[in-house]
């Protein structure tokens, strides 16, 4: 049945007239409509916001619209909005000018509101929140003003980690609940039997409780947007490892990025998804060996559960969080209003990521009066063996910190790109070489230095500089003692030295090109 054009006249009046009807920042339409929740922000292409429209549609026409006729009417009402501002939309956490805001999800709605001046329980937000694919209600938190030991006592109670990582997970906890800031990565690495899963459950659960279970694999880039564009703190468990693309996907999640990707059935039009949620990974042993990803995580090396101790049934452990969790997220909430009133006069810590992070961190640092220093000493302790994992995830890297090490009472050294290339080959093996993992083009092994630069410049104390003339180019390694020297690499295979008796660049250079020959005098 075709619709008379009147019909699409009364689609778009009914979106603008007896719904919210707006453009999100987006680019999607959204709709707030009255719920017996309270007011309930949707998208209008989604199935809970079509089958709305459509019921209120059918109660005035007495029709029941299909998609495409509801598709017309929405273009019809989006052209009569379309000069007025977007409207930013969030999930489970946001803010305005003055507050910040945690969705409870609860019937009917309740917010917390807090802010520098202090929190409380509200029933309406000036803020525009989406309902979230399996978001859960959150308990109210226990009422109070000051910081109580015991909810704090109680979440340390549940999580099992030791100081460094306790310094570092609180200033975590409270950046979780701030949507305009960059988030840092959190990894969780350890054996069988250390609790991985458990703490990404009572994470999960304490700030984004969530029906759907904890994520396993890690997506291609498109759908991991569209996945932790449904949720707010986005958990991935038993993971093996991640290649290049989905550890950039990761690093844009965290830090703040979009995908776009070619609208369906359009030669020109874009979908574009942000994200800028935190993220959460586990697994045996670490997958972030990128420096990009790594200078943006956090990692927490959990210890196996003693033997002796009797294991908790998950239904226990969950009883337990439920019990404390008003506890925990009032202690929290105060934590956060403190460090919002402490941060303006906090300056960033050097060589911290994100720097928001280590402003929240020297914020926390300084409310709950730990010792001066705590913060980013705890934060390095945890986060050196990420850079290391970087070094050493790169044979040619592994290799050239062998190398200059000969170099260090100099201070410098100076070498064109293709005979450095040639001259660590004789700090590798010779599988290693001759295998994927080695460049073969001076140009390939310029873009592993420079990728890796920032680890070795902290770990090991080498920066370096490339420069070039009209037919070669150099690099320039200059060395300072880094502020924690890290021990020289034991190099194992897949790369080994192999010790060599003293002799020249151009010996070095000639016995390299006459084995890569097949001979061996």
């Amino acid at each position: 049945m075709k619709l008379e054009p009147e019909h699409d006249n009364l689609i778009a009046e009914l979106l603008l007239k007896s719904c919210d009807f707006f453009k999100g920042t987006d680019g999607d339409c959204y709709i707030t409509v009255d719920s017996p929740y309270g007011k309930v922000t949707l998208p209008l292409d989604s199935q809970e916001g079509t089958a709305i429209v459509t019921g209120m549609y059918h109660q005035q026409a007495d029709h029941i619209i299909e998609r495409a006729e509801l598709e017309r009417g929405a273009r019809l009402a989006f052209s009569k909005i379309i000069w007025e501002p977007a409207r930013e939309v969030y999930l489970r956490v946001g803010r305005d000018a003055e507050h910040y805001y945690l969705d409870l999800k609860t019937t009917p709605r309740k917010y917390i509101q807090f802010g520098a001046d202090g929190w409380r329980i509200v029933n309406s937000v000036p803020i525009h929140f989406r309902e979230g694919q399996g978001q859960l209600p959150m308990p109210e938190p226990l009422k109070g003003d000051t910081f109580e030991e015991e909810g704090f006592t109680a979440l340390r109670r549940l999580l099992t980690i030791n100081d460094l990582q306790w310094r570092c997970l609180l200033p975590l906890l409270v950046s979780y609940m701030l949507p305009d800031i960059q988030h840092p990565l959190l990894l969780l690495t350890g054996e069988q039997n250390s609790g991985k899963s458990t703490f990404l459950e009572i994470i999960k659960t304490l700030l984004d409780p969530n029906s759907a279970a904890i994520g396993g694999d890690v997506p291609d880039p498109r759908n991991l947007f569209i996945k932790v564009n449904s949720t707010w703190v986005s958990t991935f468990d038993n993971l093996s490892r991640l290649d290049e693309k989905q550890q950039d996907a990761v690093c844009q999640i965290v830090t703040g990025g979009t995908y776009q990707t070619r609208r369906l059935y359009s030669d020109a039009g874009l979908v574009s998804i942000t994200a800028k949620n935190p993220v959460i990974l586990s697994g045996i042993s670490n997958v972030a060996n990128r420096g990009d990803l790594a200078s943006r995580a956090v990692l927490f090396e959990l210890q196996s559960i003693d033997r002796l101790k009797r294991p908790i049934p998950a239904e226990m452990l969950t009883a337990q969080l439920n019990r404390a969790q008003p506890s925990i997220l009032r202690s929290l909430v105060n934590l956060a209003c403190a460090v919002l009133n402490a941060r303006s006069q906090t300056e960033a810590p050097a060589r911290v990521r994100p720097a928001s992070y280590g402003v929240i961190g020297l914020a926390v640092e300084r409310v709950l009066g730990w010792p001066t220093g705590s913060f980013v000493e705890a934060y390095h302790m945890t986060h050196r063996p990420l850079e290391q994992d970087v070094i050493e995830n790169v044979p040619v890297i592994t290799a050239l910190v062998s190398y200059l090490d000969q170099y260090r009472k100099d201070g410098e050294h100076t070498i064109g790109s293709t005979e450095l290339m040639l001259m660590l080959a004789s700090y590798a093996d010779e599988t290693v070489v001759r295998s994927a993992l080695w460049p073969k083009r001076p140009a390939d092994f310029s873009k592993l230095i420079v990728r890796c630069l920032a680890s070795l410049r902290k770990e090991y104390g080498w920066d370096a500089v490339q420069s070039r003339d009209m037919t070669h180019r150099y690099w320039k390694f200059t060395y300072k003692q880094p502020e924690q020297p890290t021990a020289r690499p034991n190099i194992e295979l897949p790369v080994k030295l192999r010790p060599r008796p003293k002799e020249s660049l151009g010996q070095s250079v000639r016995r390299v090109t006459r084995e890569k020959k097949g001979g061996k005098k």
